[in-house]
């Protein structure tokens, strides 16, 4: 196996950091689609897509939270037209 410049490693770290960030980002929406699924039973698709659009691993975190404990849908797809207003 030939050895690998610093740069080379570099780029390889950068990628694979990349790589984690972006499998954290869909588990977190994977999260709160699957939470609004067991509590609401139906999920419209607006709000799956709205879900699948959000980057930020920690404004996921918080929704995720949010549909926990949120009394109803409405009151989530709300929250979600709140935070896109706001980003």
């Amino acid at each position: 196996m030939p050895l690998l410049s610093h740069m080379e490693v570099r780029a390889m770290q950068k990628g694979i950091e990349k790589g984690i960030g972006q499998g954290t980002v869909q588990n977190a929406r994977e999260s709160v689609i699957e939470v609004l699924t067991i509590r609401f039973e139906v999920v419209p698709p607006e709000t799956i897509e709205a879900v699948n659009q959000i980057e930020d691993a920690s404004v996921l975190k918080q929704l995720h939270r949010q549909a926990i404990v949120i009394n109803s849908m409405v009151d989530f797809q709300q929250l979600i037209s709140q935070s896109r207003a706001n980003s």
